[in-house]
């Protein structure tokens, strides 16, 4: 399996971020009604549930690696790997969804960079 390389640079910290916002919309419990701006209860059927502790590796890539590590790149192990494509996969898939047969979405930037740089 290739390995994951993420490196401190802007783009790719704000695709991890996009990443992990696009999952917590999508694993949440309330969804945005547009039409009044306001939260209302999900169906059962479109909450996505993940096994793993998606916090503890949001934490681990966002807090050990950003903040506090000195190295310009962090090479994922093989599991973390498997796990932050999963991630970017489930962020595309949610983002694409949302807009299928709409505008646009705003998160163009993310959805661009997934298929150029996450997307095999």
């Amino acid at each position: 399996m290739k390995l994951v390389i993420l490196r401190k640079e802007n783009w790719v910290a704000d695709y991890v971020i996009t990443m992990f916002s696009i999952i917590s919309e999508s694993i949440s419990k309330k969804k945005l009604d547009e039409s009044n701006m306001t939260f209302v209860d999900k169906d059962e059927s479109e909450i996505y549930y993940f096994e793993e502790d998606l916090n503890a590796f949001k934490f681990k890539i966002m807090i050990d690696f950003f903040q506090k590590s000195q190295s310009y790149e962090w090479i994922l192990s093989e599991e973390e790997s498997k796990l932050f494509l999963k991630c970017s996969h489930a962020a595309y898939y949610f983002e694409t969804e949302k807009y299928k047969g709409k505008e646009e979405s705003p998160r163009k930037k993310f959805l661009e960079n997934h298929e150029k740089k996450f997307k095999y």
